[in-house]
């Protein structure tokens, strides 16, 4: 659906993006099936303001990874490029 509306390059960048992010679901418990079996989840012991602090200072090592590499390829894109392509103004003959 995203390649039939919006062009085959944002169709792959979401499946690999939406890939990734279930790759990064597998260790765990994500609700596959619901609404078609019941889970019982435990309440948290932490908050919200917790968990943000919680995540900041004990980063899980898969998701460091892939922010870094996220912000590296973002970094490659305009206008996030720190140095310019270089330009070939030569005519090929």
């Amino acid at each position: 659906l995203v390649t039939l509306i919006w062009g085959k390059a944002a169709g792959r960048s979401w499946t690999i993006g939406y890939l990734l992010h279930l790759l990064g679901d597998l260790g765990g418990t994500v609700p596959w099936l619901y609404p078609f079996k019941d889970y019982n989840f435990q309440l948290s012991q932490f908050g919200y303001k917790q968990k943000i602090i919680r995540a900041f200072t004990h980063p899980n090592p898969t998701e460091t990874v892939l922010l870094l590499w996220a912000l590296a390829l973002l970094w490659k894109l305009p206008p996030f490029q720190l140095t310019a392509e270089p330009e070939d103004h030569q005519s090929h003959n």
